[in-house]
């Protein structure tokens, strides 16, 4: 019954997270889902504390978790080469 429950947990956050993040490629785009949109923003960035802080002052999201590699060769913010699939939110 325990694994049952743990199953239907997982399951249950998997599709909120899978319902609630969305990818941007490009910059404009991943600001007007910054501040327009609730949830997690996925995008190639190159983890410098200077994008970050950039991000944050045009939208007030900041990161939430990194991945590597980056799926794309170059940061959606400043297009200086991505080191990491970053996510985005605001928060609450």
């Amino acid at each position: 019954m325990l694994e049952d429950i743990q199953q239907r947990l997982f399951t249950q956050a998997k599709t909120f997270l899978t319902e609630h993040t969305i990818g941007a490629t490009d910059r404009e785009t991943f600001f007007e889902l910054c501040r327009n949109r609730a949830g997690m923003i996925e995008i190639a960035w190159c983890g410098l504390a200077s994008c970050e802080t950039v991000v944050k002052e045009n939208t007030s999201a900041t990161t939430r978790n990194l991945r590597e590699p980056a799926r794309a060769p170059r940061c959606v913010v400043c297009g200086e080469p991505a080191r990491y699939q970053a996510y985005f939110a605001q928060a609450y």
